[in-house]
């Protein structure tokens, strides 16, 4: 029997084994970048509603003291 064509499978598949080590890892970081990003973008989402919530409230002020100088 052979054993090369054995040699060639066995290095084939480490090799494989290999990639998808590395594949594996690399979408364990992809899938902490997400989880960072949509807890980012949950931040931003928090700060525009307050701030908009903030940008309503001036405005109700503003209007009040506009009508008490008409």
């Amino acid at each position: 029997m052979d054993l090369s064509k054995f040699e060639t499978l066995e290095s084939r598949v480490s090799a494989m084994l290999g990639k998808m080590s590395a594949l594996s890892r690399k979408n364990e970081e992809l899938e902490n970048n997400l989880m960072a990003a949509k807890r980012e973008l949950e931040a931003a989402e928090s700060l525009i509603n307050e701030l908009q919530s903030e940008r309503e409230a001036i405005l109700t002020k503003v209007d009040a003291i506009l009508g008490q100088l008409e």
